[in-house]
């Protein structure tokens, strides 16, 4: 099913919006500069910082952060996502366009959670790149002359990806930085797996509050009658509207639209001792669940 943007386009043809998102934090020059070179070569772009602090070369929660912020931004923002930790191979740096956005990264995995989004994806070449979904283009950003003059080898945010983006979001098309291509690599999100009397689901995220963010969509708590969760060897009972309707441990629906586990006014993820990758059981009577592409079976 193809995606649609939340919020309509409120600026004017002749200036759009840069996000970014990097695994550089704050503490080093890296933002600084790359805003501005962006800025160098387009004065009128508007930038915004979605998130610095994702981790040191951690490819799966930068595609996360990006896949879940996108839809909120208007369909001519250029999105750009560094987490590198090839820089200066020959990995290939990309743009893809959507009807939702353009995007500029690696060709690394870090768009996966936004071509899923765009439609059903067919694996082509070898396991790891998919055909691109119907509506969307891709392009191999390989023109030199729209790169700085100088090129560090481990610094292609700033060097390549910043020019770029600044080009782009002053309306030069995508198609003039490099080569077509019909394909981008892809790594594959987790589903929850959805057993006879439970569902097995993956945290995958943490944000800064210790908030676990699970894989479990909303729509399949629906079909429950009064869940339990179960993280390790802790037992979580009931699910609540919202932070302060409960006590200690609580599952709620997160702003990502699936379950999280919370711990109000403190840290699920410290008093749990639960991460990234962990995996959390829902149990109750289970009523009949239709064919859903983002569940597995294993009944």
């Amino acid at each position: 099913m193809e995606c649609e943007a939340f919020i309509g386009d409120k600026l004017s043809p002749n200036s759009s919006i840069v996000t970014l998102t990097t695994d550089f934090g704050l503490d080093d020059p890296y933002i600084g500069t790359l805003k501005g070179v962006i800025l160098s070569f387009n004065p009128s772009a508007v930038i915004v910082d979605i998130k610095h602090s994702i981790g040191p070369q951690n490819i799966a929660e930068a595609a996360f952060v990006i896949g879940n912020s996108y839809r909120f931004f208007p369909t001519n923002t250029v999105h750009v996502v560094i987490v590198d930790p090839t820089v200066g191979s020959a990995r290939r740096l990309v743009i893809l366009e959507t009807q939702n956005g353009t995007f500029i990264a690696p060709d690394n995995g870090l768009l996966s959670h936004v071509l899923e989004d765009h439609g059903k994806l067919i694996l082509i070449d070898n396991d790891s790149n998919v055909a691109l979904p119907f509506g969307c283009k891709a392009y191999w950003v390989n023109k030199s002359e729209y790169w700085l003059p100088f090129v560090s080898s481990t610094f292609h945010g700033r060097d390549v990806i910043a020019p770029v983006a600044g080009y782009l979001s002053s309306g030069i098309a995508s198609l003039n930085f490099g080569e077509a291509i019909n394909g981008l690599h892809y790594n594959p999100s987790s589903k929850p797996i959805l057993g006879k009397d439970c569902i097995t689901g993956t945290i995958v995220y943490s944000d800064r509050f210790g908030n676990l963010i699970s894989d479990i969509p909303a729509s399949l708590l629906s079909s429950i009658t009064y869940p339990s969760f179960q993280i390790g060897e802790r037992h979580i009972t009931g699910l609540y509207k919202y932070y302060s309707e409960g006590h200690a441990l609580i599952g709620l629906i997160s702003s990502f639209n699936t379950l999280e586990i919370a711990f109000v006014n403190g840290n699920a993820s410290e008093v749990i001792g639960a991460k990234v990758g962990d995996k959390i059981v829902v149990y109750s009577d289970l009523k009949d669940i239709n064919n859903d592409d983002s569940i597995k079976r294993i009944y």
